[in-house]
Protein backbone atom coordinates (compact mmCIF):
# COMPACT_ATOMS: atom_id res chain seq x y z
CA UNK A 1 0.00 0.00 0.00
CA UNK A 2 1.14 3.52 -0.72
CA UNK A 3 0.39 5.01 2.71
CA UNK A 4 1.88 8.41 1.90
CA UNK A 5 -0.58 8.79 -0.99
CA UNK A 6 -3.50 7.64 1.18
CA UNK A 7 -2.59 10.08 3.95
CA UNK A 8 -2.22 12.92 1.44
CA UNK A 9 -5.66 12.22 -0.04
CA UNK A 10 -7.32 12.02 3.37
CA UNK A 11 -5.82 15.28 4.64
CA UNK A 12 -6.89 17.24 1.53
CA UNK A 13 -10.61 16.61 1.97
CA UNK A 14 -12.46 18.24 4.86
CA UNK A 15 -16.05 17.49 3.86
CA UNK A 16 -18.18 15.90 6.62
CA UNK A 17 -18.57 12.54 4.83
CA UNK A 18 -15.54 10.56 3.87
CA UNK A 19 -15.54 6.90 2.89
CA UNK A 20 -12.55 4.73 1.99
CA UNK A 21 -12.83 1.63 -0.20
CA UNK A 22 -10.40 -1.28 -0.36
CA UNK A 23 -10.36 -4.93 -1.24
CA UNK A 24 -9.44 -6.70 2.00
CA UNK A 25 -10.72 -6.11 5.53
CA UNK A 26 -8.30 -4.22 7.72
CA UNK A 27 -9.50 -6.28 10.68
CA UNK A 28 -10.09 -10.00 10.20
CA UNK A 29 -13.70 -11.18 10.16
CA UNK A 30 -13.11 -14.79 9.07
CA UNK A 31 -10.44 -17.40 9.68
CA UNK A 32 -8.55 -16.55 6.47
CA UNK A 33 -4.93 -17.52 6.05
CA UNK A 34 -4.26 -16.21 2.55
CA UNK A 35 -0.87 -14.47 2.48
CA UNK A 36 -2.17 -11.39 0.68
CA UNK A 37 -4.92 -10.69 3.21
CA UNK A 38 -4.31 -7.23 4.68
CA UNK A 39 -5.74 -8.29 8.05
CA UNK A 40 -3.22 -11.06 8.74
CA UNK A 41 -1.06 -10.40 11.80
CA UNK A 42 2.10 -10.04 9.70
CA UNK A 43 0.58 -6.88 8.18
CA UNK A 44 -0.83 -5.41 11.39
CA UNK A 45 1.80 -2.61 11.68
CA UNK A 46 0.84 -1.31 8.20
CA UNK A 47 -2.84 -1.87 8.97
CA UNK A 48 -2.53 0.16 12.17
CA UNK A 49 -0.89 3.10 10.33
CA UNK A 50 -3.59 2.92 7.65
CA UNK A 51 -6.39 2.79 10.24
CA UNK A 52 -4.89 5.66 12.27
CA UNK A 53 -4.83 7.80 9.12
CA UNK A 54 -8.58 7.22 8.74
CA UNK A 55 -9.26 7.93 12.42
CA UNK A 56 -7.15 11.12 12.34
CA UNK A 57 -8.94 12.37 9.22
CA UNK A 58 -12.51 11.67 10.34
CA UNK A 59 -13.28 8.90 7.87
CA UNK A 60 -16.78 7.56 8.58
CA UNK A 61 -16.42 4.10 7.07
CA UNK A 62 -14.05 1.71 5.33
CA UNK A 63 -15.83 -0.52 2.78
CA UNK A 64 -14.25 -3.73 1.56
CA UNK A 65 -14.94 -7.23 0.33
CA UNK A 66 -12.50 -10.15 -0.06
CA UNK A 67 -14.46 -12.32 2.39
CA UNK A 68 -17.67 -13.50 0.72
CA UNK A 69 -20.13 -12.43 3.41
CA UNK A 70 -21.52 -9.33 5.12
CA UNK A 71 -20.03 -8.08 8.40
CA UNK A 72 -20.19 -4.63 10.03
CA UNK A 73 -17.98 -3.61 12.93
CA UNK A 74 -16.28 -0.55 14.39
CA UNK A 75 -12.82 0.33 15.61
CA UNK A 76 -11.83 3.71 17.03
CA UNK A 77 -14.94 5.38 15.64
CA UNK A 78 -14.51 4.13 12.04
CA UNK A 79 -16.84 1.49 10.63
CA UNK A 80 -15.44 -1.47 8.72
CA UNK A 81 -18.12 -2.85 6.42
CA UNK A 82 -17.38 -6.07 4.57
CA UNK A 83 -19.90 -6.36 1.76
CA UNK A 84 -18.58 -9.30 -0.18
CA UNK A 85 -21.81 -11.28 -0.49
CA UNK A 86 -22.72 -10.36 -4.05
CA UNK A 87 -22.74 -13.91 -5.36
CA UNK A 88 -19.33 -15.58 -5.19
CA UNK A 89 -18.92 -18.77 -3.14
CA UNK A 90 -20.08 -18.03 0.40
CA UNK A 91 -17.99 -18.58 3.50
CA UNK A 92 -19.23 -19.32 7.02
CA UNK A 93 -19.18 -16.66 9.71
CA UNK A 94 -18.23 -17.20 13.33
CA UNK A 95 -18.03 -14.16 15.65
CA UNK A 96 -15.12 -15.87 17.42
CA UNK A 97 -12.98 -15.24 14.29
CA UNK A 98 -13.48 -11.45 14.36
CA UNK A 99 -10.37 -9.50 15.35
CA UNK A 100 -10.88 -8.37 18.97
CA UNK A 101 -9.91 -4.81 17.97
CA UNK A 102 -13.14 -4.65 15.95
CA UNK A 103 -16.41 -4.22 17.85
CA UNK A 104 -18.82 -6.49 15.99
CA UNK A 105 -22.16 -4.89 15.17
CA UNK A 106 -23.70 -7.26 12.60
CA UNK A 107 -24.22 -10.19 12.44
CA UNK A 108 -24.11 -11.21 16.06
CA UNK A 109 -24.39 -14.96 15.52
CA UNK A 110 -22.71 -17.81 13.68
CA UNK A 111 -23.90 -18.28 10.09
CA UNK A 112 -23.08 -21.50 8.26
CA UNK A 113 -21.87 -21.45 4.68
CA UNK A 114 -25.21 -22.86 3.51
CA UNK A 115 -27.17 -20.18 5.39
CA UNK A 116 -25.25 -17.23 3.93
CA UNK A 117 -27.36 -15.11 1.59
CA UNK A 118 -26.48 -13.18 -1.52
CA UNK A 119 -26.87 -9.47 -0.92
CA UNK A 120 -25.85 -5.88 -1.47
CA UNK A 121 -25.60 -2.66 0.53
CA UNK A 122 -27.20 0.72 -0.18
CA UNK A 123 -25.79 3.85 1.50
CA UNK A 124 -27.87 7.04 1.53
CA UNK A 125 -26.14 10.26 2.57
CA UNK A 126 -28.32 12.90 4.23
CA UNK A 127 -26.38 16.14 3.99
CA UNK A 128 -29.02 18.15 5.87
CA UNK A 129 -28.72 15.98 9.00
CA UNK A 130 -25.05 15.03 8.50
CA UNK A 131 -25.93 11.34 8.70
CA UNK A 132 -25.88 8.36 6.43
CA UNK A 133 -28.08 5.29 6.44
CA UNK A 134 -27.03 1.81 5.44
CA UNK A 135 -29.47 -0.87 4.34
CA UNK A 136 -28.27 -4.36 3.53
CA UNK A 137 -30.55 -6.32 1.23
CA UNK A 138 -30.50 -10.13 1.19
CA UNK A 139 -32.03 -12.46 -1.37
CA UNK A 140 -34.37 -15.00 0.20
CA UNK A 141 -33.50 -18.24 -1.64
CA UNK A 142 -36.94 -19.73 -0.99
CA UNK A 143 -39.18 -16.84 -2.06
CA UNK A 144 -36.79 -15.16 -4.50
CA UNK A 145 -37.60 -11.82 -2.84
CA UNK A 146 -35.19 -9.23 -1.52
CA UNK A 147 -35.43 -8.76 2.25
CA UNK A 148 -33.90 -6.18 4.55
CA UNK A 149 -30.96 -7.46 6.58
CA UNK A 150 -28.76 -5.11 8.59
CA UNK A 151 -29.74 -1.44 8.89
CA UNK A 152 -27.81 1.37 10.54
CA UNK A 153 -27.51 5.16 10.77
CA UNK A 154 -24.21 6.92 11.39
CA UNK A 155 -23.48 10.57 12.05
CA UNK A 156 -20.60 12.03 10.05
CA UNK A 157 -17.41 12.26 12.08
Amino acid sequence: MNQSWVSEQLTQDTRPFMFVFGHSPAYAVVNDTEEDDFAIDVHSPQRDVFWKSMVDNNVSAYFCGHAHLYVRGESQGVLQIVSGNAGAHAVPFDPANVDPALTLESPQKTITKNDQRVGYLVITVHESTVTFDGVEKQLNPVTGLWETGDTFTIRAR
